[in-house]
Formats: structure tokens, sequence, C-alpha cells
């Protein structure tokens, strides 16, 4: 909260860097929107996809602070159920 503006806005992509079939994604979204419930947020592929390294998971556009606090989580989550 420190370094960060209350209003500084941020975009994003989820990504994997691994070959990977896709899961968790709906929960990494209630991640993001339990904290800004206006988030833009688009899923990019569906569960049970396989996916090469590189591809984009889902785009993210809101509150900087919001996407920072919740993104080691939604990322955590995504990377456990995708393994």
């Amino acid at each position: 909260e420190s370094v960060v503006p209350a209003d500084a806005r941020f975009s994003g992509v989820m990504d994997t860097r691994d070959g990977i079939v896709v899961a968790g994604l709906p929960i990494a979204e209630a991640f993001f929107r339990a904290l800004e419930p206006d988030m833009r947020i688009e899923i990019l592929v569906e569960e049970g996809a396989e996916v090469p390294s590189g591809t984009d998971l889902m785009r993210l556009e809101g509150n900087a602070r919001a996407m920072l606090t919740a993104e080691r989580s939604a990322l955590n989550t995504v990377q456990h159920l995708s393994g």
C-alpha cells in the first residue's frame, strides 16, 4: 500500500511457462473479484484444455493494488490444479 497509489490501474495477462491441462481459472477469477468486483477479466481458454507453454490464459484490467494482492493466490491455485 505504501508504494502503489490507491487509484493506480494495471492490465496484465496470466500465461503458462509449461504445457498444461488448464484447471482453476474460475477460482483464480474469484480471487480477483473478491478484491475488485468490477475488474475486467477475460478467460481465454476453457477448463480442461491442453495448451502449450506460453499460452495466454486470462487477461485482466483493474485496480493495481487489488490485482497485486490477489495474483499470488490466483497463480498458485492455477499452478497446483493444472500441474
